[in-house]
């Protein structure tokens, strides 16, 4: 099958078959780069009632840039990856700054904002201002692999240079932004990584894997994610007025800028919370997995009749803690526990 051929016939695919969604329905740059942003590390699925509820109360770029972190970080609560949202924040402040209030409308252009690589900087690009250069994730490198038989890494320097040089010369200069999201949309319905619909596939006859019954072997990965465990004693303080504390999270770490109840973590599991005067309960270990890191939480919810006095620590009421951006394994925590959390 010819490159034109091929183009051709996964657009006719694409017209009939993709999902329907807001930001495919539009060319608005800044809903498209939110768009993105939120589906770099969530679900179409999760991720379609979040860009809702982000644009009702970001409806663009200025607005953004005006928000405090705090606003920006409690409307992204759940989402997770949270500096993808500092990230965005600071990239809006500099095109306010920066480029007069207009998103950048090439590529070199988009790069240089905070938080958008090569592949949202591509997808941007293309699918808003019609820029020929093509997106490269996880589902197009998974079909093209497949397709065109590649065998190299696509986490090596080697292979996205390979991938990169044959999916820009596959690309249709005419219709760069349809072309990305074919890719992208048959990698996700059809080319998937586990149950591929190989049988019913447009490309069945011509794809290299599946003539050479090496669907499961491509694409390949060569580097291993090392996966951590952190054991996180989270102390919940509660006196006799349904008062509680919440501390900032400031460091390098996971979670920058949310609040989380005072912790104490430790190197094991065996963390053992003293009960002294107090009336005390621990729950059951709650797990919460991340990209690279297991995190094994308890909670310790310590009843007394004065709050500790603590640095970088805000004293309020249990109602309060929906008014702060909190870690999903918190929110989550408190939600399913309403019964300690009275009038949460």
């Amino acid at each position: 099958m010819t490159i034109k051929a091929f183009s051709k016939q996964l657009l006719a695919w694409y017209q009939v078959y993709h999902r329907k969604l807001p930001w495919r329905e539009t060319n608005n740059a800044y809903f498209i780069w939110v768009s993105e942003i939120i589906l770099q590390q969530t679900r179409v699925e999760q991720g379609l009632g979040y860009y809702k509820r982000f644009l009702s109360h970001f409806p663009d770029v200025q607005s953004l840039a005006d928000a405090s972190e705090d606003e920006v970080l409690h409307v992204w609560q759940g989402l997770g990856y949270y500096s993808r949202a500092r990230n965005m924040q600071f990239a809006a402040r500099q095109v306010v700054h920066d480029f007069q209030g207009m998103i950048p409308e090439t590529y070199e252009g988009l790069m240089r904002l905070k938080g958008v690589g090569s592949y949202t900087a591509a997808a941007i690009a293309s699918i808003a201002f019609g820029v020929p250069c093509a997106v490269l994730d996880g589902n197009v490198y998974r079909f093209l692999a497949r397709y065109f038989g590649i065998a190299d890494a696509t986490d090596t320097s080697k292979g996205k240079t390979v991938f990169e040089t044959l999916a820009n010369k596959i690309l249709p200069k005419a219709e760069p932004g349809a072309f990305n999201q074919a890719m992208m949309e048959f990698g996700a319905l059809v080319c998937t990584p586990l149950k591929p619909a190989c049988e019913t596939c447009i490309f069945l006859s011509t794809c290299y894997a599946y003539k050479h019954d090496l669907v499961q072997q491509l694409p390949v990965k060569i580097k291993k994610v090392q996966v951590r465990k952190r054991f996180l004693n989270f102390l919940v303080y509660q006196d006799a007025n349904g008062m509680t504390i919440l501390e900032k999270r400031t460091g390098k770490d996971i979670w920058h800028g949310l609040y989380q109840f005072p912790l104490i973590e430790s190197a094991t599991d065996d963390f053992e919370l003293e009960a002294t005067h107090h009336q005390v309960f621990v729950s059951a270990p709650q797990i919460h997995q991340l990209t690279h890191q297991t995190l094994i939480a308890r909670f310790g919810h310590i009843y007394t009749e004065k709050l500790p006095e603590k640095q970088n620590t805000v004293v309020l009421s249990i109602e309060q803690l929906k008014e702060f951006p909190l870690p999903r394994l918190i929110s989550r925590y408190i939600e399913t526990h309403s019964e300690l959390f009275p009038g949460y």
